[in-house]
């Protein structure tokens, strides 16, 4: 699946949040939306994701204007991890996951929608959570159970607005992995990341984003420059390598 956003503009209460962004993205790659807080990553993917209207510029979906799409259609095609995702039902984990099968009602058998709830708990890591109330979780456990119902739609665009941010080192790995995983398998995978080394460990592309501008795109040897990083986030950082790939921490501030 392609997307094509073309001067691609975005307002919220009268506050211009995007300005003018011009980008494809196309299936079985990981990008990383990064940047500085107020940028406009979250909007930007809420506006992927069918979920915020744009006020100039297109929005296509394979070639198709995104307001066009029937909504059950586009629920099918993209799945959307929200940041700090509500939970407050007294659902199971398992209950959770199985409402990224909502948009194939009527399409799939029960059967297939069993197998990818099964998959998807699997991939998230909470197969043995199952059965917890989701008000019982911790932030990072509740974050695995969202991954589970967004995994469990099977769609062709996954979309995860800081996906890593309340989980444990192991778990922030796994996750990553596992979005690497999926676009090496066909999906298009755009995530918001703050951690720059994870960023550039597994994605194959960033779009660095300040004040609403893409002000850098490709990958992150290129888009992660000492010049970059001190314009968007106003640090210094520190650099290293090790088992064959490299690492950025950020160091001072400037």
């Amino acid at each position: 699946m392609r997307i094509d956003a073309r001067q691609l503009s975005v307002s919220l209460r009268g506050t211009r949040i995007l300005d003018g962004l011009t980008f494809s993205l196309e299936g079985g790659g990981f990008v990383g939306l990064v940047g500085p807080n107020g940028a406009g990553k979250s909007t930007l993917l809420r506006t992927l994701a069918g979920l915020a209207a744009p006020d100039a510029g297109t929005l296509l979906i394979d070639g198709e204007d995104i307001a066009a799409i029937e909504r059950q259609r586009l629920a099918r095609a993209i799945a959307y991890l929200p940041q700090n995702g509500p939970a407050h039902w007294g659902l199971s984990v398992e209950a959770v996951a199985r409402l990224g099968r909502l948009p194939h009602r009527g399409r799939a058998s029960s059967a297939l929608d069993a197998a990818a709830v099964e998959r998807a708990l699997e991939a998230a890591a909470v197969a043995d959570l199952r059965h917890r109330s989701v008000d019982t979780l911790s932030g990072g456990e509740r974050m695995r159970a969202l991954l589970a119902r967004a995994l469990a739609v099977e769609a062709p665009v996954l979309l995860a607005d800081e996906p890593v941010t309340a989980l444990d080192p192991r778990h922030q790995l796994l996750t990553m992995a596992l979005l690497r995983r999926a676009a090496r398998e066909g999906a298009l995978v755009v995530a918001v990341l703050h951690d720059l080394s994870l960023a550039c460990r597994f994605c194959d592309r960033l779009l660095l984003l300040r004040a609403g501008a893409i002000v850098a795109d490709g990958p992150c040897g290129d888009t992660l420059s000492d010049a970059n990083i001190a314009a968007a986030f106003g640090v210094s950082v520190q650099r290293g390598s090790t088992e064959g790939g490299d690492y950025i921490l950020p160091w001072k501030p400037l």
